[in-house]
C-alpha cells in the first residue's frame, strides 16, 4: 500500500518527466503532454481526468486550468 514518501517521489518524478518533455524543443506543443502514459494538463501537469478526455478528446489543459485560460 503506497504511503506519503511513495506519494512524494511518484509527484517528484511526474515533475522531473514534465520538465523534459517540456525542454525538449522537437516536441509538438500542440500534442498532450504524457507523463507515466497518463495524459497530463499542460499548466498543472495533473492527470487530465477520463470523463473530460471523453468530452473533449484533444484536451491538453485540465477543467480547471481550462477555464482559467479561457478567462483570460
Amino acid at each position: 500500500m503506497p504511503d506519503a514518501i511513495d506519494d512524494a517521489q511518484n509527484a517528484a518524478e511526474r515533475y522531473r518527466l514534465a520538465c523534459i518533455a517540456k525542454a525538449r524543443p522537437d516536441q509538438d506543443q500542440s500534442e498532450p503532454l504524457y507523463i507515466d502514459g497518463v495524459i497530463c494538463c499542460e499548466d498543472c501537469e495533473e492527470p487530465i481526468t477520463l470523463a473530460r478526455l471523453t468530452k473533449v478528446p484533444t484536451a491538453t489543459r485540465c477543467t480547471a486550468c481550462q477555464e482559467e485560460a479561457d478567462k483570460a
